[in-house]
């Protein structure tokens, strides 16, 4: 193997195992435990320091300064809340698709709240999904904010249509600076 298909495969297994330990957060056992308990409870049995879970695309580091890492951090707590008080329709194998729609994004929606910025990566795949990361300086981490599914097979439903795209600002205009 040539050094860049090596570090490809290294990438894929790391992305693989990312995808793995979110599937182990949300074991039937942690969900059915954390069902109808609030956040701090659940923080307290399973703590909620922000871990990576996905690898971002490169497009955020050649646009947002500052970075430590190239990862998508979420907690656990978090993550299990999320699934189990906010969204137990979902099939808990929905989120391995994380990934796949930041390595395979079709648009990037700018959500920045006053001085929050925030972007959605929009992917439509079987279904339609999204999933909004709050660019944060806290740590010099990306945090998930929100994950958004929608059951839309027909396809007539676009995530954030009203949102500005900024896929292509990015792919052209450089860093920017979170303050």
């Amino acid at each position: 193997r040539q050094e860049g298909d090596l570090a490809q495969a290294e990438k894929g297994d790391v992305k693989k195992s990312l995808q793995e330990k979110v599937l182990s957060w949300l074991s039937e056992d942690n969900v059915d435990w954390a069902e109808g308990k609030d956040l701090r409870e659940i923080e307290k049995r399973f703590g909620n320091k922000p871990e990576p879970i996905a690898i971002m695309p490169a497009i955020v580091r050649e646009n947002i300064e500052s970075l430590g890492d190239d990862y998508l951090y979420c907690g656990k707590a978090y993550m299990i809340d999320h699934h189990a008080n906010h969204h137990p329709e979902l099939d808990v194998d929905e989120y391995v698709n994380i990934q796949s729609i930041l390595d395979e994004y079709d648009d990037i929606k700018d959500l920045s709240e006053g001085d929050k910025t925030k972007v959605a990566f929009v992917k439509k795949l079987d279904k339609g999904y999204a999933v909004v990361v709050e660019l944060s300086k806290e740590n010099d981490k990306i945090m998930l904010h929100k994950t958004f599914f929608y059951k839309d097979s027909a396809g007539k439903r676009t995530p954030f249509k009203n949102k500005p795209s900024i896929k292509e600002k990015w792919s052209v205009d450089g860093s920017t600076t979170i303050s």
